[in-house]
């Protein structure tokens, strides 16, 4: 896959851009600092990948003053098909972005993954220093540009939590404890439960499948480098002892369930699960809402020789060779048995 044009308006510094790209094996960027050559890569980024690394805000991606940018580029495939994309965001009247493929609006799932792209900046140390949310991204960001059940998956679990968020709410705000109001708001939230574990854990496999297929490879990516190692893994891990979709599934539903509880004293549910954007092997407590219950989570560790990722410490030691650490992750995994074991804890 070739990029052969860009076309940037109103994105970052520049208010229009055109640029044509050579059949070059490489191309370098070059000029003073502070005129936009990282910005020309973060578009690039943002039109493969659907929105910014480097920006948490959408806002701060538009040109000063406009309420709108507009990305697109033609592309050539290895076999000489010609493929056009764009992607436009704008502010007013009301906030929306829109994908084509060569002119045709396309849904966010069937556009991702039409330009695969690999970018790399200072900020990706962040895999090694950043929160758990970043290498949780890092992951999202590699499947949704191979994988469509992982795109429709990922969309659907943040389309089930955002609906089951704003029931969870709702149901903060009720008063009373008699048995028939705690039955109703356990009966409101059981389909969303269940939906959002099905999907989370078909999210969490699909990362433990990725990390498989990437060790394959890591110790031989890391000898091009010049490293010398004898062996190198990367390490996914997260809080249940299930090793299959279903288990996972069965796991996450049972620990919804019991940690979804009523005080007598304040009249209203303490122990809820808010759920998060993309799953912490599912779910991480909101503390804002003031809600009860273990955290259940994941974590992605590298680590540049056989042991075991507890036998680090908290802070990340820097090296030549890549080596991270999550925070704190709880008891580890559970062997390997056949069939689900263990319930939500």
């Amino acid at each position: 896959m070739k990029l052969r044009t860009l076309h940037l308006e109103n994105f970052r510094s520049y208010e229009k851009l055109e640029l044509g790209l050579s059949d070059a094996p490489a191309t370098i960027l070059h000029g003073p600092n502070a005129t936009g050559k990282t910005n020309i890569l973060e578009a690039m980024a943002t039109l493969a990948l659907a929105h910014s690394p480097m920006a948490a805000e959408e806002s701060n991606l538009f040109h000063w003053g406009d309420g709108h940018y507009r990305i697109s580029s033609e592309l050539q495939k290895d076999a000489g098909e010609r493929l056009t994309l764009e992607l436009v965001s704008q502010v007013a009247p009301r906030k929306a972005k829109m994908f084509t493929v060569n002119g045709v609006k396309t849904p966010l799932a069937r556009y991702l993954g039409r330009l695969p792209i690999v970018l790399f900046l200072p900020s990706d140390l962040d895999l090694f220093t950043g929160s758990p949310d970043r290498r949780r991204r890092f992951l999202d960001d590699l499947l949704t540009q191979v994988s469509l059940p992982y795109r429709v998956a990922l969309d659907e679990y943040r389309r089930v939590i955002r609906q089951r968020n704003a029931l969870l709410k709702r149901l903060f705000s009720r008063r009373g404890t008699s048995s028939e109001e705690r039955g109703t708001g356990e009966r409101e939230l059981a389909p969303w439960d269940e939906k959002a574990a099905i999907l989370g854990a078909q999210i969490i496999v699909a990362r433990q499948q990725l990390v498989a297929t990437l060790n394959m490879s890591l110790r031989e990516e890391l000898l091009k480098f010049g490293e010398e190692v004898e062996v190198a893994r990367m390490e996914y891990r997260h809080h249940g002892s299930t090793t299959t979709q279903t288990c996972h599934a069965e796991e996450t539903s049972s620990s919804l369930r019991s940690h979804w509880g009523w005080s007598s004293r304040s009249a209203r549910p303490l122990q809820g699960r808010m759920l998060r954007g993309s799953p912490s092997a599912l779910l991480g407590v909101a503390p804002q809402h003031d809600m009860l219950g273990a955290r259940i989570r994941d974590s992605l560790h590298l680590l540049p020789r056989e042991c075991d990722s507890r036998e680090y410490p908290h802070r990340v030691r820097h090296s030549a060779v890549l080596e991270a650490v999550e925070e704190e992750t709880g008891d580890g995994d559970a062997e390997e048995e056949e069939g689900c074991h263990g319930g939500g804890k």
